[in-house]
């Protein structure tokens, strides 16, 4: 029964790591596989050096324990050496913590627990991850060559100049977790950002007769001018149709708000279709069964993507939720008036969430408690 084993080979992953062909995934079992995709998840926001006082021996007996006692099919190959330089030690102790958490994961998936806004049946990943059409999944955490672009990266994805056909239009799945926002250039030019907690699904290259992508979450459009071929931006419950424009589209919270810069777009819904001209916002809101168009002031609402946080009369309950995504916390606020709170200010989106809370203090009677380790924030409102 030994080829039902699934085998973990500890050496080959660390010479993977220590030459970097983290992405070179065809040597490797899907167990080893799984192993690297949690390590590319992990190491980002962590510090390599600590890594290196971990106790390497003593970590991946634990790591064995736990697996065999969880899966009696596991069978760990070859225990990793303490090698003189902090590197190596640090790939182990990664691969511990890769280790760790692919077990946590795999566990919660046999035991789901509630999670507050988790979408069911959808994974979140905690990296910018591409769905590739071949049914590849890419981290875009380091420069890479990715087939088809000229430029992959933590920061943007730029795809060639092209076109397709009919019968060969294959679909890509761009997946930007909470506390990132992301940068595209699609095949005809268009150029995208996609926000925080947000999906977009698009061809590599498209066809010679349309144009056409689907979101969730939030997304700026440049659209790329082209007369012959409209570009469609698609969601569960409307669809925009485009020939050369700059629009916001966000579709959290089961809400439709398509905000128009320039140009012009038509969005239909629910049979129904309506114009925007620039400086027009278009809402909906479940079950979608009617539209609001108001005039806005756009930069309130496209602000985002240049790294800017602007809140023009808008509820604390409404900034939490927001700051949620960008920062990628769980904001527990207390109960009462003091959700409706009204805030307006305009301000950079500071790299840690601690300067944003500050500010909010200093224009509320609320207080934030910060639990780094559970990334949660606790509201309360202070005692006068």
């Amino acid at each position: 029964m030994a080829n039902s084993k699934k085998h973990i080979d500890n050496d080959k992953l660390l010479r993977y790591l220590e030459s970097g062909q983290t992405q070179d995934y065809s040597a490797l079992s899907e167990s080893e596989r799984e192993l690297l995709r949690e390590y590319q998840a992990l190491k980002e926001p962590l510090d390599l050096k600590e890594w290196a006082k971990a106790d390497v021996d003593e970590g991946w007996q634990t790591l064995t324990r736990r697996l065999e006692q969880q899966d009696a099919d596991w069978i760990m190959i070859g225990q990793p050496k303490v090698l003189r330089f902090w590197r190596y030690a640090a790939a182990a102790a990664v691969l511990l913590l890769a280790g760790t958490a692919w077990l946590y994961f795999r566990d919660t998936a046999r035991h789901p627990h509630p999670i507050a806004g988790a979408t069911a049946g959808k994974k979140a990943p905690s990296a910018i991850t591409l769905l590739t059409a071949e049914g590849r999944e890419v981290v875009l955490d380091t420069l890479r060559t990715l087939s088809g672009t000229t430029t992959a990266s933590n920061e943007e994805l730029i795809y060639e100049k092209g076109q397709g056909t009919m019968q060969h239009i294959s679909y890509n799945t761009l997946i930007v977790p909470r506390g990132y926002t992301y940068h595209l250039v699609l095949s005809d030019g268009t150029k995208v950002w996609l926000n925080a907690d947000s999906r977009l699904r698009y061809p590599s290259l498209f066809s010679k007769d349309a144009r056409l992508v689907n979101i969730e979450g939030e997304a700026y459009f440049e659209v790329a001018s082209d007369a012959e071929r409209p570009f469609m931006v698609q969601n569960a419950h409307a669809t925009i149709k485009v020939l050369g424009t700059a629009f916001n589209i966000n579709t959290y919270d089961s809400n439709i708000a398509t905000t128009l810069v320039h140009g012009k777009v038509m969005v239909l819904h629910g049979g129904d279709s309506t114009y925007l001209q620039p400086g027009q916002q278009l809402i909906s809101k479940a079950p979608y069964d009617n539209v609001q168009v108001n005039k806005v002031d756009t930069e309130i609402y496209t602000a985002w993507k240049d790294g800017e946080l602007i809140f023009d009369g808008t509820t604390l309950e409404d900034i939490c939720r927001r700051l949620e995504r960008v920062y990628n916390y769980t904001i527990i606020l207390p109960e009462g008036k003091v959700r409706e709170r009204k805030i307006e200010a305009s301000l950079p989106q500071y790299r840690e969430i601690s300067s944003i809370t500050q500010l909010l203090e200093k224009m509320t009677d609320v207080h934030f408690n910060i639990n780094q380790n559970e990334r949660t924030i606790t509201a309360y409102v202070a005692n006068k």
